[in-house]
């Protein structure tokens, strides 16, 4: 299979069919999106992604809809902390390989209840603009679009940290084991085949009577 764009290409990937060649994405975060920039001497996203052949586009931060919520949708802290309209707090700092936005101050650490989760501010969608978006979007309409992010673990994580959304985890599936400690175990259907075709005999001799299934399904 020739001549495909990149959208084309990942589609068919998806499909499970052989494309012409296998699909790629780049995310990389600003200071390598900078100095790829300057090293390949492109001055777009879209240059960018042509000359490394990625097919796919992450919309965080090329297509986003207009902000127009009531709290500001950053403001910088102390000591270099930014904070967005979730409630993030983020900070550079230097690793080994340069430097990198980490998730610092998790603002519902401490939380100890529903009502504490519930007195956060979270945000809602009419914060934000779409009328203008499908045009926006339309100048990628030969990309693979995606829409990353929505995960429901790395995102808690953010406001909770990472420690502390384990430990839930792991005392939440304690409280469950506890609270059916002392339960009776369900009883397993007998599902094999031969069950099947042991019990399913009539209870006459007339081959037009009900049959009798096996106890284990029963209701």
């Amino acid at each position: 299979m020739t001549g495909l764009n990149s959208k084309e290409r990942v589609l068919t990937a998806v499909a499970l069919a052989e494309p012409d060649r296998v699909p790629m994405d780049f995310l990389p975060n600003p200071w390598v999106t900078e100095r790829l920039h300057r090293d390949l001497g492109t001055t777009t996203h879209r240059e960018l992604l042509e000359r490394l052949h990625s097919d796919i586009v992450d919309l965080r931060g090329v297509v986003d809809p207009a902000y127009c919520g009531p709290i500001p949708q950053r403001r910088e802290l102390v000591d270099g902390v930014r904070e967005n309209f979730w409630g993030w707090r983020q900070k550079v700092m230097q690793s080994a390989t340069g430097p990198e936005d980490s998730f610092v101050e998790f603002i519902l650490a401490d939380a100890a209840s529903i009502e504490d989760f519930l007195r956060h501010r979270w945000p809602a969608v009419d914060w934000f603009d779409f009328s203008d978006f499908a045009a926006r979007l339309a100048l990628w309409r030969d990309f693979a679009v995606m829409a990353s992010g929505a995960s429901v673990f790395q995102h808690p994580t953010f406001l909770r940290g990472i420690d502390q959304l384990l430990m839930d985890m792991a005392v939440q599936r304690l409280q469950f084991l506890a609270a059916n400690a002392l339960r009776k175990p369900p009883r397993l259907p007998r599902c094999g085949p031969e069950v099947w075709t042991a019990s399913l005999k009539p209870n006459r001799k007339s081959d037009t009577s009900p049959p009798t299934y096996p106890k284990d399904y029963r209701a």
